[in-house]
């Protein structure tokens, strides 16, 4: 069984169809898997609309945080409450194609133990860019990152990744970033342990609704800084379930 977490904050316009999409895509696939809702705080409908639909669907899972903690936190909250032997996570637009999915189970079955869905390596398929300045910020700090010693890789934002649900559990029981850089991090821990990671080019389309804005991305530089600090002052040394 795999299980799939879905970071949901503010969500009530599109989160049901997504749902449809996956239960739908997994029933076509014959792919057995739990369905994870992590609603991060939302101040809109997000929950009802999941509790509404429980009947619906087979091993829908939801979990309300009291407040809004950040995409990082609701997707560890996520991984460490998986009981599937591969774990995804993926936006709750579906903006990278879930045909993936598949490809990630054969990947960790090949043996690598973290695969990152990426939309700026050989083979993949951008069918709807972003804004010019949002590509441009992208851009930026994706070379912050590489220059300062943290990533290697072209696209480290792309919110599709999967894990062997061990590496997973190791991985995010050592992070410590709420926000939208915990990504860095993840693939940090990942690669000072020496984890396989394994980059997969996706689809993927842009969704306008994006709940990142400007103030995340000025919060995701200072993040990336404690991400370096961490590394330096043995941080990551230790596992911490609690969250």
């Amino acid at each position: 069984m795999i299980s799939i977490i879905i970071p949901a904050f503010n969500e009530e316009k599109r989160l049901l169809s997504t749902l449809y999409e996956i239960f739908n895509y997994l029933k076509l696939e014959q792919i057995k898997a739990e369905v994870i809702i992590v609603n991060d705080g939302s101040t809109d409908n997000t929950s009802l609309i999941i509790e509404n639909v429980f009947e619906e669907f087979d091993n829908l899972k939801l979990i309300n945080l009291e407040k809004n903690y950040g995409k990082g936190f609701a997707v560890k909250t996520g991984v460490l409450s998986a009981s599937g032997e591969i774990v995804i996570f993926l936006d709750a637009d579906n903006s990278t194609s879930l045909s993936h999915i598949k490809e990630v189970v054969t990947l960790i079955g090949d043996g690598y133990e973290v695969v990152i869905g990426s939309r700026d390596t050989k083979g993949s398929n951008v069918v709807e860019k972003q804004p010019l300045v949002r590509l441009g910020i992208g851009k930026i700090f994706s070379l912050f990152t590489k220059n300062i010693g943290l990533s290697t890789y072209n696209d480290t934002q792309c919110g599709f990744k999967g894990f062997k649900s061990e590496s997973a559990k190791d991985i995010f029981s050592r992070t410590t970033i709420r926000g939208f850089a915990f990504d860095i991090e993840v693939l940090c821990i990942a690669q000072k342990y020496e984890f396989r990671i394994k980059e997969l080019p996706v689809k993927w389309k842009n969704n306008i609704e994006s709940k990142v804005r400007i103030k995340n991305i000025w919060d995701m530089f200072w993040d990336v800084w404690k991400i370096k600090t961490n590394l330096k002052t043995g941080v990551y040394d230790k596992q911490e379930n609690i969250l």
